[in-house]
Order: structure tokens, then C-alpha cells, then sequence
């Protein structure tokens, strides 16, 4: 971001499932693997593994998951999950609209992605004399 515009402020709205919680962080890789060919995702896709890089070689391999959503929608017309290679984040394309669940207080915090996410953060604001607000 900061090698073409050089932001005065940025706020960070910490998700909770996203961010902070235990989970199957491979999960969210998908999204991240399309950016790939921007230059942006290196630094997270390369500390996975050796293999990681080798399969961004590929073109293709970022959408694997993607294509047989993208060739199918197209011989169905009703209840789209992906249109013209677009994916809505959640569910289908116009779902009903619901609340999402509290985090519930058994939840575990993932020290890993806070750390990443704190030193990262706190690092590009304070090179580049940014002011950074987190908010939940």
C-alpha cells in the first residue's frame, strides 16, 4: 500500500473469527493466494513452505478451488455462488442478511496471528509516521 500512496491514518477493525480466534488458518489462504501476482502475499505465502512457492509458479493454482464454482454457475442460473468470478465472502449471491454469532468465552486467542498482525501493523505506521488506530 504504501508504495504508491502514502496513507495519513489507517484503522484496522479487528474481526473477531478472522483475526484473533484459534482456527484452521488455512482457510482464509485462498484469498490471499489470488494476490499473489501483485507482489503482496510473498511474506505470508513463502513462511508455509518450500512447496508454497513452488506452486505459485502456476497461474492457475491460486483459483483451484474456484473453478469448478465459476464453470458450474454458469449452466445454472438460480442460486449463483459465483458469478463472473466473483465469490461472495459469505454464502450465495443476495442471501438473506444474518446477524453473525457473539464470540462465544470459551474461545481461544491465536497468539500467532495477533503477534503477526501487531508487529507488521506497528511497524509499517511507525516507518512511515502513520497514525494507526485498532478498533474491535
Amino acid at each position: 500500500m504504501t508504495e504508491r500512496y502514502m496513507p495519513k491514518m489507517i484503522v484496522y477493525e479487528l474481526t473477531y473469527t478472522y483475526d484473533v480466534e484459534t482456527s484452521a488458518n488455512s482457510r482464509f489462504l485462498g484469498e490471499i493466494r489470488t494476490l499473489n501476482h501483485r507482489g503482496c502475499a510473498d511474506s505470508i505465502l513463502y513462511r508455509l513452505g518450500n512447496m508454497e512457492k513452488l506452486k505459485m509458479m502456476s497461474h492457475i493454482y491460486p483459483y483451484n478451488s474456484l473453478v469448478f464454482h465459476i464453470i458450474g454457475d454458469q449452466w445454472q442460473k438460480k442460486n449463483l455462488t459465483a458469478q463472473y468470478g466473483y465469490i461472495p465472502k459469505f454464502g450465495r449471491l443476495n442471501p438473506a442478511y444474518t446477524k453473525p454469532k457473539a464470540p462465544s468465552k470459551d474461545s481461544t486467542v491465536d497468539s500467532v496471528k495477533l503477534s503477526f498482525l501487531k508487529k507488521n501493523y506497528q511497524r509499517v505506521c511507525s516507518s512511515n509516521k502513520i497514525s494507526c488506530f485498532r478498533v474491535a
